[in-house]
This record gives C-alpha cells, sequence and structure tokens, in this order.
C-alpha cells in the first residue's frame, strides 16, 4: 500500500463536488417555477425568485466599436510663475465684527 494515497483522497472529493455543483446549480437555478397568479389574491410576486432569473440571465457583452487610435502628446515643462506671499492687512475692527457677512 502506498503512503501518499490516502492524500489524494480528500483532492479527489474536492474536485468532484465542484465539478458537482457546478453541474447542478445552473440547472436548478433554471427550474424556478413560475409564480401561481392565475389564483385570485395571491399575490407571490415578493418571494425574490425574479432575482434568481435576472442574475442566471446575464450575459457578458463586449464593446462592438474599435479602440480608439492612440495619438502622440507632447510633454513638456513649463516654466511655472514665482508666486510671492503677500501679507493682507486686515483691519482690527474687521474681526471684532459679529454681523453676517454682506453680499
Amino acid at each position: 500500500m502506498k503512503r501518499g494515497a490516502p492524500r489524494v483522497w480528500p483532492l479527489c472529493l474536492l474536485a468532484l463536488g465542484l465539478v458537482a455543483s457546478l453541474t447542478v446549480l445552473p440547472s436548478l437555478c433554471h427550474a424556478s417555477p413560475p409564480d401561481p397568479t392565475w389564483v385570485a389574491g395571491l399575490y407571490d410576486d415578493a418571494d425574490h425568485d425574479d432575482v434568481v432569473l435576472d442574475v442566471v440571465g446575464m450575459v457578458a457583452t463586449l464593446i462592438a466599436e474599435p479602440p480608439h487610435a492612440l495619438e502622440p502628446v507632447a510633454v513638456g515643462t513649463v516654466p511655472t510663475p514665482v508666486v510671492r506671499w503677500i501679507p493682507i492687512r486686515r483691519s482690527l475692527l474687521a474681526q471684532l465684527d459679529r454681523a453676517p457677512p454682506l453680499v
């Protein structure tokens, strides 16, 4: 008997479970029974089965337009203007005023 054989069984079971779930779950999602709305007075539209059908029915779509052509862009350095800090003189009365600002 090989010593490595018992370690293979969990991987085989995991792979079998994954394949089974990927095979069975889409079938179960499509097998949703219709709502019995033909019965008078029965409101069965709040059980979220329409959400399951929306998720199952989603299809990945690709944009059909060709990619835009890339154009060369001129990259250069632009000298930035030198900004000097100039202190602003405020009146002492302006700081003590509690009135709303004038518009």
